[in-house]
Formats: structure tokens, sequence, C-alpha cells
């Protein structure tokens, strides 16, 4: 999710006030005790820290979790890392956005064409196929939403056949839409997962497996 994105929906949440870190060399510098002490407590009186899974901090990476934890509850500062309570607690789904570049074409030749979104957050989902739903955010149809079968992945079936193949793709088909999308924006509200990537024995697998994807997404309301 981009920055300008992020700020958008921390003010519709009601955030008041959101400050924006600049990761310089300076910064990246200060010792991991340091940053609880004197940037957490001191400089914003923090008094509960949510942080995810894998989060570290502290000049290189020093800091995780459990000392996090250890040095919160010696300030009296609380710590929590429910990751899953937090997107239960947001009441949206994961966004993806940014600009449709061209790819392979290799979606059109199987009958199935895709909006091959350059992302502009730095995380996608776990790799897989999910339902999704589009919405068009530039153009004379800005606004229109579709349903979407969206692919993350590295293309196995087609692996080495491109010159970057563990490079990862977001490839959305939208259902029911004809025309281009080519240096548009899309926001894509990533819905159910519908299965793990797979490589397939013949391109025929391949279309009658993303067929049943789409119709699995036709049949779905969430």
């Amino acid at each position: 999710m981009s920055l300008p994105r992020r700020l958008e929906l921390c003010a519709e949440a009601g955030i008041d006030l959101a400050i924006v870190q600049p990761f310089s060399r300076a910064f990246a510098a200060i010792e991991a005790e340091a940053f609880v002490h004197d940037v957490l407590r001191r400089d914003l009186d923090a008094r509960d820290v949510i942080v995810g899974y894998d989060f570290s901090f502290g000049r290189g990476r020093a800091g995780n979790v459990a000392r996090l934890l250890a040095l919160g509850d010696s300030l009296g500062m609380g710590v929590a890392g429910d990751t899953s309570g937090a997107a239960a607690l947001l009441g949206r789904a994961f966004e993806i956005e940014g600009r449709v570049a061209r790819g392979a074409a290799r979606g059109r030749q199987l009958g199935f064409p895709t909006a091959n979104l350059v992302p502009e957050g730095e995380l996608v989902p776990k790799l897989g196929i999910y339902a999704a739903r589009a919405r068009l955010l530039e153009g004379p149809r800005a606004g229109e939403e579709h349903a979407v079968a969206l692919s993350i992945g590295r293309n196995p079936t087609f692996a080495g056949q491109t010159g970057w193949r563990d490079a990862v793709t977001v490839e959305a088909h939208l259902l029911d839409f004809e025309g281009e999308l080519y240096d548009q924006r899309l926001r894509l509200l990533v819905g159910p997962r519908l299965r793990d990537e797979q490589r397939f024995e013949s391109v025929a697998a391949l279309v009658a497996q993303i067929a049943a994807d789409v119709a699995r997404v036709r049949g779905l309301s969430w």
C-alpha cells in the first residue's frame, strides 16, 4: 500500500496524527535499546506498541519482538503482535494498488486476459490464486469495479520461458471487462484465497483450472 493511501486510511479511521519517519543512516544507526528508550518512550511517549511477528528494530536489526516485550514491560509500555486480530479490526480487505504494465500477453493467448499490476507497496499476500475485486482509479471508467480472479506468483507452468522466472507477478483477470488498462492505476481488494499456485503438465490443463477458478469467483459473494 502506498504511503498516501496509508495516510488516507489512517485519517478515515480517526487517527489524529501520523508521523512519517525517513529511514536515514542516522536513524538506522540507533541502537535497539536506545530506540525503545529514546524514540518510543521519550520522544513519542508511547503507551502501546503494535508490531508484526517478524518485527525487528535497532542497529543491525538487533532488536526483535521478544526484546521489545522485555524492554516495554520495564517501561510500562504494552506490546502486541496479533496481526490476525489487527486485520479483523480493519474491517476491510487487504489492498494492492499500482499501475498496469505490459506483460507477456500470455493470459490473452489462453483466453483469460490479465492486467499485470506493478504494486506500489512492498508487501503482497502469500503466493497463490485469490478471489478479488478491482477498482479502476483512472480514465473515463474510473470508479468502475469488477470481480477478479487474481494470481500472485511465478507462473511455474511457464518457468524459464521469459528470462525472469523468479519474479513474482500480480495478474488480475477482470470478469466481464472489455477494454485496455495499460498505464492506468488499479486498486485490488484481495478476498478469499482459492488455492496454491501449481505447475501444470499441459496448457490445456492450466486453461481448465483457470476456468474453474473463474467459476468459483463468480459464485462467491464476499
